[in-house]
């Protein structure tokens, strides 16, 4: 397949009707998740995941996120050039974090890094791709288990936790009888917190409120914004910039971010060290290492 054919085929996944959030077929028997009944977004999540958060979860609250920001959108994706909706996705997703106030701010900050140990934000691009992937992996992965685990089951949440018992013992032959520990569906199934949230049985529940988008008078660029990450791979890139230009803006843009990153923390390590001899010391230990591993890596420096 040629270049242009790529091109093409993208532009053809990017079409609206490729994302609309889908229904479903026939009412499922089970009683719905307990997160279903949340008034909004940030307290259906605080219900799902066992009112807590910890850095195991990162991803899976990612997932479920973007699931959130696609619903919030995908009406308007129709009046949207393919850039303008991975844009706004990626834009409500980051609004949507910031309306988790149960997640502690510097943590919040990294919901939305493409991995844990990198520390770069995700791109749109690669946001709408990871979006797409929700209901297909979804049907792919647990879908097709359910129906075998749903005899006995009333409720949605009880279906879950048989799912994960089932799993773990698949995963740890000899164990059968120990319960899965509560963060292993994180840290094994990322798109189950989705399915866990938005799913009755094998089936999308479309009787959950409305999604509200936490900006609902969103403005999207119109014109699409230059890739600079990528600028130096281009064959264009001469036109556009120079080779160090872009390394200039790119280092500068990377520089002012990890600044406000490591002042984030530093200012949570100054409020934890007010709290010695009163939170237990356990405890404190716990948060700053979290707060360690929320670090951005040593920049590398090159010697001539």
């Amino acid at each position: 397949m040629s270049a242009s054919d790529n091109e093409s085929a993208d532009e053809m996944s990017d079409e609206p009707n490729d994302v609309a959030v889908e229904t479903i077929s026939e009412p499922p028997s089970l009683t719905p998740p307990k997160s279903a009944s949340g008034d909004t977004f940030a307290a259906r999540v605080f219900t799902a995941v066992g009112g807590r958060y910890s850095i195991s979860m990162r991803r899976s609250v990612q997932t479920v996120v973007l699931y959130e920001a696609n619903r919030c959108l995908h009406n308007h994706y129709g009046h949207l050039k393919p850039f303008q909706r991975k844009t706004a996705l990626l834009d409500t997703a980051k609004d949507l974090v910031n309306s988790l106030s149960f997640v502690p701010l510097y943590q919040r900050m990294e919901i939305m890094f493409r991995t844990a140990a990198g520390k770069i934000a995700l791109s749109p691009e690669l946001a709408w791709r990871r979006m797409k992937l929700i209901n297909r992996e979804i049907k792919k992965t647990i879908c097709p288990k359910i129906s075998k685990l749903s005899e006995g089951c009333s409720s949605h949440d009880e279906l879950c936790e048989k799912f994960l018992q089932e799993e773990y013992n698949l995963h740890h032959s000899g164990k059968e009888d120990q319960k899965y520990h509560e963060n292993w569906e994180f840290t094994h199934v990322n798109f189950f917190l989705a399915f866990r949230m938005y799913y009755v049985g094998g089936f999308i529940n479309t009787k959950l409120p409305p999604a509200r988008d936490p900006n609902p008078n969103r403005v999207v660029p119109t014109i699409k914004p230059i890739d600079l990450a990528n600028l130096k791979n281009t064959e264009g890139r001469k036109r556009l910039l120079d080779r160090e230009s872009a390394s200039s803006f790119i280092s500068e843009v990377m520089a002012e971010e990890r600044r406000a990153l490591l002042k984030e923390v530093k200012d949570h390590m100054e409020i934890l060290n007010e709290f010695e001899n009163i939170v237990p010391e356990e405890e404190l230990k716990k948060r700053k290492k979290e707060l360690f591993s929320s670090l951005p890596p040593i920049p590398t420096i090159e010697f001539d």
